[in-house]
């Protein structure tokens, strides 16, 4: 029989959910999503300078350990806040957005009772996360992906990078944010570079070498869901206009698709694994042929308010099937709809100005060669014919006026007059500088590597 206080209307009710990792973009635009349903929200991060932190819609923010470093003390601080706010008229949803999901998803027995989730399980986040699993998993799903090589040695690893067409990318296993990733052009660059990857991550043992996968043409489509124990209720795509990095990095300005084919292939692939929660797949397309799935990510993804913006609203969506089990299936939304991240962009501006694609050594190299080999007026015409492909400033200046003209119009996922506040986000970066005299990904985004997670007590 049901208590009087579980049968509350949904009006009655009080609605709570905790944010973590509230440095991210996608930290802030779920923090938004969520607090313009009228659900209190509290955020958490490792920072107290977290931009989501600053937003008018978190009521309260707390600090946590470092989930990879510290994982009891982690998910304790979460159990805090949760037995704090616990009340039996209040439905409180615990939503990790970035990797330490997978800590709670190893101790999801302690939050039972007092909080509710809505998580894949611990074998599928592994089978999806790990890029070794994946491409064993796309092999027995017949899902079409790269060439790729799963070496269980290094030594494996320098053979078969003699066997493959390049440019190729080499990854480790658990890296995401553009983390852990290199692109290289030759197989003597590739050996270099998976030697360093493995001595920068210390990756020693054969379930945690890098993959090497070749690179397909196309343009990067990202596909993002919602299920329901093996039954899907949303799905959305959006294609990066531009990426920083340009090879393989974040998405900087996006928009919009309907893509069915990509569709069909994310939604087969989910369902077989019986998936639970929201999950965003990675896909190279160029538009004729079939789809290549590239990565998966089992949680949500950078370009949340992508999706957000163009009416899919996961975060709405995720805290309603956490705390009823259920969500209706989403007919689709709005089309045409572009976001972009002025701070990327920005970065793909100055990349897009900085960059020099011939190497002077080379290019002098190649002048001696020609005048001693064939005759001058040749050799003048050569080399003129080279220079002629090294992008002068008023040429890099043209590709960043095309680079900003194709942010016109688009939404700012960062700032908006509405919840200004969030800008003050900007301290993060500033006091990893201040205490590591540089910034780099896995200083902004943390650590990739998952290890044993489980805790006692």
């Amino acid at each position: 029989m049901k208590t009087k206080e579980q049968t509350l209307s949904a009006t009655e009710r009080k609605r709570l959910c905790i944010v973590t990792f509230a440095r991210s973009w996608n930290g802030l635009a779920a923090v938004r999503c969520l607090g313009h349903h009228g659900i209190s929200v509290i955020t958490g991060d490792t920072s107290r300078y977290a931009a989501a932190s600053f937003s008018r819609y978190s009521q309260e923010h707390f600090t946590y350990p470092d989930y990879a470093e510290d994982p009891k003390g982690f998910i304790n601080s979460l159990l805090q806040v949760v037995h704090r706010h616990y009340a039996a008229d209040t439905d409180i949803v615990v939503m990790p957005l970035h990797n330490e999901i997978y800590t709670v998803i190893c101790n999801k027995k302690y939050f039972d009772g007092f909080a509710h989730l809505a998580i894949p399980t611990k074998e599928q986040f592994l089978n999806t996360y790990n890029k070794r699993t994946l491409a064993n998993l796309c092999r027995a799903y017949a899902v079409r992906t790269p060439v790729t090589r799963v070496p269980a040695t290094r030594e494996e690893a320098e053979k078969e990078s003699a066997t493959l067409q390049y440019p190729v990318f080499i990854k480790i296993p658990t890296g995401s944010a553009a983390i852990g990733v290199q692109r290289v052009d030759s197989p003597d660059e590739a050996v270099e570079r998976y030697r360093s990857l493995c001595e920068r991550y210390e990756l020693n043992e054969p379930d945690d070498l890098p993959i090497i996968q070749e690179s397909v043409a196309g343009d990067d489509y990202c596909a993002t869901f919602l299920f329901e124990h093996g039954m899907k209720r949303a799905c959305m795509i959006y294609r990066n206009i531009a990426c920083y990095p340009k090879h393989g990095g974040m998405g900087a300005i996006r928009e919009t698709v309907d893509v069915p084919a990509i569709e069909r292939i994310g939604t087969m692939f989910l369902e077989k694994m019986q998936w639970h929660g929201v999950a965003e797949i990675d896909f190279r397309w160029n538009g004729t042929d079939d789809p290549w799935l590239i990565e998966i990510n089992p949680r949500f993804w950078g370009g949340l308010t992508q999706s957000i913006e163009s009416g899919w609203e996961y975060p709405y969506l995720l805290y309603r099937l956490a705390v009823d089990g259920h969500v209706e299936s989403v007919v689709p939304h709005r089309k045409n709809i572009k976001t972009w991240n002025p701070g990327l962009v920005v970065l793909l501006a100055l990349e897009d100005m900085l960059e020099a694609p011939v190497d002077h050594h080379e290019l002098h190299q190649h002048y001696l060669r020609t005048v001693k080999e064939t005759p001058h007026h040749t050799a003048l015409r050569d080399l003129l014919s080279r220079l002629g492909i090294v992008k002068t400033m008023p040429e890099r200046m043209k590709m960043v006026r095309a680079l900003l003209h194709e942010a016109e119009g688009s939404i700012n996922e960062f700032f908006s007059w509405d919840d200004p506040f969030p800008v003050f986000g900007l301290l993060y970066p500033l006091t990893v500088y201040v205490r590591q005299g540089k910034i780099t990904p896995e200083a902004l985004v943390g650590k990739t590597h998952l290890v044993s997670q489980e805790i006692e007590g």
